[in-house]
């Protein structure tokens, strides 16, 4: 007998794909026409119920089993998704709600204003040219200066304390209204935690 496979902790896998779904979904039919007492095929002609003391009905289902066997390394991948999805200690899915739902802590990250900063730190990094490799040269707390410039800006951006903590040349300065001054910011913080990290990467696999 094989050994029992349990997929779950923080585990990487291969990603299933539709040819996978679609023998995992052979498997629930299948399991679900039986439990109800019917015939595992809507093929015109098929008996309506399964008889479990007929020969051809078993070696029908014994064939349909077979098949889906052949696919079991894709019906894996399904089921350690699964395991993976809802395991607790991932934090995943909300382990308080029947349903299917993000867990908390991801909703809080998918509010509006969080993808707002995000999405000006991808343009930062595409438009502006300031790459990790770019942002690796500011050492001195450059990108965290230019942050608070930003945090703390006026709507009109007619504020004393920028010019004083701005980091650079003063024609680069770009506010606009108070709520995109503090998505810049936030993309200037993350990017500068981003950079510290990258920092301390290499120590803490010595």
């Amino acid at each position: 007998m094989s050994e029992k496979k349990h997929f779950s902790g923080r585990m990487r896998m291969a990603k299933a794909d539709q040819s996978d779904m679609d023998a995992a979904y052979r498997i629930m039919n299948l399991l679900d026409s039986m439990s109800r007492g019917y015939y595992p095929s809507n093929e015109e002609g098929s008996p309506t119920f399964f008889d479990s003391e007929d020969r051809e009905h078993l070696q029908f289902l014994h064939q349909q089993i077979i098949e889906i066997a052949e696919n079991s390394a894709g019906v894996s991948r399904v089921i350690g998704a699964a395991g993976i999805l809802l395991n607790p200690q991932n934090n995943l899915i909300d382990p308080d709600d029947d349903c299917i739902e993000l867990h908390p802590d991801l909703k809080m990250g998918n509010t509006a204003a969080a993808q707002d900063v995000l999405a000006e730190r991808r343009r930062q990094v595409v438009a502006e040219g300031w790459t990790p490799e770019h942002d690796d040269q500011h050492r001195l707390g450059e990108l965290a200066m230019a942050a608070a410039s930003y945090a703390c800006a006026a709507d009109d951006g007619d504020c004393e304390a920028p010019r004083a903590i701005w980091p650079w040349d003063w024609s680069c300065w770009n506010p606009k209204d108070r709520r995109h001054n503090l998505i810049k910011a936030g993309a200037l913080i993350l990017a500068e935690i981003e950079r510290l990290d990258r920092i301390e990467s290499p120590k803490s696999g010595d």
